[in-house]
């Protein structure tokens, strides 16, 4: 699990000591670290799900294969012998039997459990405790209690809502926050609604004279109205939208009522991007279109879209380059902002937002207003209705279909579609893009017209471009509905995704390799190392985040490819291959790399400077550092770094104590801008904590 913990410190989601606190508890109370950090709410369980994948190479388990066991599956896999394995099974497939695994992961028994088998096994992973609980069901036994009860508790914390207890609206203001109940919101009357927000809200609110002076104040100025619609007026647009953007515009117009400004963002994997706005007259509608919010960093955003309730708090986050992106929203830091979910089977797809600028909403203000996101995605339901009936084929054509078993041959590869064939998939396609999983099965069992409109509409529109993000670059399924739904479909897709790896356009590449990045099938390892020494370096850091998910053993045949390039390639690849070398900790590269620096030039500075990368030490030469190899192949990188704690330099003693902080967790409080009697007792406490606890968690080199 040191690669989980390393990870989750190393991107900033869980503190050091917190880190160390959960260790301690994990020596106390046993189980996977996964449980521990659940138990102590330090992360959720999807953010903790899509980092058990990245530190496995492990696709993470969809909610349908947790919920539960295709019997077909179920019975070729007896309970002790799935219990012996760490598995689930959860449901065959074309490619073999899809199982469900946890933390720690056996790989061997895995190949064993395929052997015995006679077939192809996938492993999905999932936090320990949701497959205790899948197993138990599955073999029809009782999970443990430790784990029954911090599923409930996860669900709960998740916003998941029992059959039969009513939503909730969440409120955040310049008063405590109050969560208060908005049953079935679409079917009470407004005022109903407004009834009980305003038993919860404090006395000195007011609330239907605050509404009344909201409602008459902007009347004095006919313009303040631009972009309103009377909320039954709203309903009934919406009732009567037959396009997505009919259904947007109605429901900010029904939004502007009791605001100043309301926007529309559609969602897709962990972006809000904008799409449309309304607003008065002298607040901007026009700079949020295309703004990226990263949901994470938003909190009340993200409060709204994982609980799926109405939110009402403020928007600010403290953070500068977050609040200059939110000062698109018409005002910059409005006190308090109303963010409506629009849920459609189960899933966020879009997010309204509104607010008075520099005026703050009362706890009352959003009453009438909420049962408009009911009736937007009744809209949307309608709409994606209305798509996957005009794709079916009518039913004269149904029955004069010939009765032969026989597929129908594919089209020739330069032949264009019809339009009587090609429009209906389309029309799938784009259902399937909307979110719709029935459409997405129509479309998979329609390969032979599938494949094709995928490949030439690919990557399809654009949510976010690369261009757009700073930093970090975004999962695949972040970018783009086509995108997303080739994540969804998996490892079907790759054939098509290895042909776009070698296209002639840059952005192509890119974003073929960020959905590669996002499912990490084996059998694109090779492909992705081809893409480390692509001329556009998007597409190398791409390759990169993604070969740094797969175990160690499996890249080492291809890695080998990658060393032959110090010596064999031109220097361009040689400085790829030494970055990649150094970002994907290849140890077994350091005797092909003390060779390169032999060479001098280009090749032997880039050379150099990943064995520093690697190693935190620094040699002028090869003799030293062939010396130095002597002195240290024996020994786990985590000794070299805790050597590197005693370098003269100041900028590799950071170096080596930010890579250990990353690696293990663990800080000590060592500061290597102290002198050094101050650092000595320090270090000496990470020797003693390597030699007698360390070595035993972390392995040997």
């Amino acid at each position: 699990m040191s690669r989980l913990s390393s990870l989750l410190v190393r991107d900033g989601l869980v503190g050091v000591k917190r880190m160390e606190k959960a260790f301690q508890r994990q020596v106390i109370y046993g189980g996977a670290l996964d449980t521990i950090l659940l138990e102590l709410g330090l992360v959720t369980e999807e953010r903790l799900t899509q980092y058990l994948a990245l530190a496995s190479g492990v696709p993470p388990a969809t909610r349908a294969e947790l919920a539960g066991a295709q019997p077909q599956a179920l019975a070729r896999v007896p309970r002790e012998v799935a219990a012996q394995a760490g598995v689930v099974p959860s449901v065959l497939v074309a490619e073999g039997l899809r199982v469900i695994v946890c933390e720690p992961l056996e790989l061997a028994r895995l190949e064993e459990l395929a052997d015995a088998l006679d077939l192809g096994v996938q492993p999905v992973i999932a936090p320990e405790f949701r497959w205790q609980v899948a197993f138990a069901e599955a073999y029809g036994d009782t999970p443990p209690a430790r784990f029954a009860t911090l599923a409930r508790q996860v669900d709960v914390a998740s916003g998941a809502i029992p059959v039969g207890r009513a939503r909730s609206v969440v409120i955040e203001a310049q008063v405590p926050a109050v969560e208060v109940p908005a049953p079935v919101l679409a079917a009470v009357p407004a005022d109903a609604v407004t009834q009980q927000l305003t038993a919860a809200a404090p006395p000195s609110e007011e609330p239907a004279r605050r509404i009344a002076e909201w409602d008459d104040a902007p009347r004095t100025d006919p313009g303040a109205r631009a972009g309103t619609l009377a909320i039954v007026e709203a309903r009934a647009q919406l009732a009567a939208a037959s396009a997505r953007d009919d259904v947007w515009r109605a429901l900010l117009g029904g939004l502007r009522v009791h605001t100043r400004w309301a926007g529309l963002f559609t969602v897709a994997g962990g972006v809000a991007t904008g799409r449309m706005a309304v607003a008065e007259p002298g607040l901007d509608v026009d700079g949020m279109v295309g703004l990226a919010l990263t949901i994470d960093a938003v909190p009340t955003v993200r409060t709204a879209i994982t609980r799926r309730h109405p939110h009402v708090a403020p928007l600010a986050t403290g953070d500068a380059a977050v609040d200059a992106q939110l000062a698109r929203l018409g005002v910059a830091a409005p006190p308090t902002a109303l963010v409506l979910p629009l849920v459609l089977r189960d899933r966020v797809v879009a997010i309204a937002v509104a607010h008075r600028g520099e005026d703050a909403l009362g706890l009352a203000d959003v009453a009438e207003l909420l049962p408009l996101a009911g009736a937007a995605v009744d809209a949307l339901a309608a709409i994606i209705a209305r798509t996957k009936a005009q794709a079916a084929p009518p039913p004269e054509a149904a029955a004069s279909a010939p009765s032969s078993t026989e597929p129908a041959p594919p089209p020739a590869a330069d032949a264009a579609p019809s339009a009587a064939s090609s429009a209906p998939i389309d029309e799938l396609i784009r259902a399937a893009e909307a979110g719709d999983p029935d459409a997405l099965d129509d479309a998979l069992a329609r390969a032979d017209e599938l494949w094709p409109r995928l490949a030439a509409r690919f990557p399809g529109e654009l949510t976010v471009t690369r261009y757009q993000v700073a930093g970090r670059p975004l999962r695949a399924s972040q970018h783009g509905p086509l995108l997303e739904l080739l994540v969804q479909i998996g490892p079907p897709s790759l054939p098509l995704l290895l042909g776009k790896l070698d296209a002639d356009d840059r952005d192509v590449r890119y974003y073929a390799t960020a959905v590669v990045a996002e499912l990490r099938p084996d059998a694109a390892i090779d492909a992705l190392v081809d893409r480390l020494f692509d001329d556009d370096f998007g597409v190398r850091t791409c390759a990169l985040e993604a070969l740094a998910g797969y175990p160690q053993r499996e890249l080492e045949p291809s890695l080998r490819r990658v060393r032959g390039q110090l010596h064999d390639g031109d220097d361009r690849r040689a400085e790829a291959a030494a970055l990649a070398i150094a970002e994907l900790g290849d140890r077994g590269a350091i005797d092909d790399l003390i060779d390169a620096v032999d060479l001098g030039g280009v090749r032997g500075t880039a050379a150099r400077r990943a064995l520093v990368q690697l190693t935190r030490a620094d040699h002028s030469t090869a003799k030293r550092w062939r010396r130095w190899w002597q002195d240290h192949a024996e020994q786990h990188r985590i000794e070299w770094l805790i050597e590197a704690l005693e370098h003269k330099e100041e900028a590799l003693r950071q170096a080596a104590v930010d890579d250990l902080r990353r690696a293990t967790g663990e800080d000590f409080g060592y500061r290597p801008e102290q002198a050094r009697r101050e650092r000595e007792p320090v270090i000496e406490r990470r020797r003693r904590w390597w030699s007698e606890v360390g070595r035993a968690r972390f392995g040997d080199a």
